[in-house]
């Protein structure tokens, strides 16, 4: 990848963070009487999955690769990241054709990705959950909503059940919607669209909380309450939270919502 390319990412995701700071700020409480349920993108909203990205950035800085981490991991979302999860391809040749677009040596990124394949392995079996994360499901499946997480097709239910008990959670989200598909040439938004189509009930009685704005797409076009955490400067959604507790309101315990909601951008 040549540094025009990189440098336009840097450019546009600066210029976002400044839009993105003088957003207004809402709670989530008015929402509280309609939802009956929330469901979660697991990845980046329940449980830390960065680990990862944070290692192998710093490692390829060490081979001399030069570029910021924000940038850096949005060309991986953005080109490589969903054709992972939708099967298209699989994570260690995504990971290589990412590296070598990143303008790294094929030595060098042969030698990354045999770094990275145990690194990854332990990665994936230390499931760390974000602050608050088992408290607020306790509290929100204490008050009878309905809690579900969509699975990647690429992991599939088994890898994420597995996930939520190392986690301590399992118990507390009874549904994972899922696509039993083995077709790779559906996109990730329309997996998810179809995997969300199976949840009970009205469309617009379901939260959907994610990181990424292709979920935060289909859950909107759905009808779906959208809710960002995590998120970067330019997800579009209903409500952004800062702290994953803030999602009590749902619950209508949390009458004095505090700093840290925001309304939809303005267009």
């Amino acid at each position: 990848m040549n540094d025009e390319r990189w440098n336009g990412f840097r450019l546009e995701l600066a210029a976002l963070e400044l839009d993105g700071a003088e957003d207004c700020r809402e709670s989530l409480g008015p929402w509280a009487s309609s939802v009956q349920g929330v469901v979660f993108e697991p990845c980046g909203v329940l449980y830390d999955d960065s680990a990862w990205q944070r290692w192998l950035w710093q490692l390829a800085s060490r081979v001399g690769l030069v570029s910021q981490y924000t940038p850096f991991f949005r060309m991986w979302e953005c080109e490589y990241q969903e054709r992972v999860w939708s099967g298209q391809i699989d994570f260690w040749t995504a990971l290589s054709r990412f590296l070598r677009s990143a303008g790294m040596s094929w030595p060098d990124i042969e030698e990354v990705v045999a770094a990275s394949r145990g690194k990854f392995r332990r990665f994936e079996r230390d499931t760390r959950l974000f602050p608050d994360v088992h408290w607020t499901l306790r509290r929100l499946h204490a008050s009878g909503l309905q809690l579900a997480t969509i699975a990647h097709q690429r992991r599939g239910e088994t890898k994420i059940r597995q996930r939520l008990e190392q986690a301590g959670i399992c118990n507390l989200v009874a549904r994972i919607p899922l696509l039993s598909t083995g077709d790779t040439s559906i996109n990730l938004a329309d997996w998810q669209r179809k995997s969300l189509e199976t949840l009970p009930g009205a469309y617009s009685s379901w939260a959907f909380v994610a990181r990424r704005q292709a979920g935060l797409n289909v859950a909107r076009e759905l009808g779906m309450l959208a809710v960002a955490f995590n998120h970067d400067a330019d997800v579009e959604a209903e409500v952004y939270i800062d702290q994953f507790s803030q999602l009590e309101q749902l619950a209508g315990r949390q009458e004095d919502a505090g700093p840290g909601h925001a309304p939809a951008k303005a267009a």
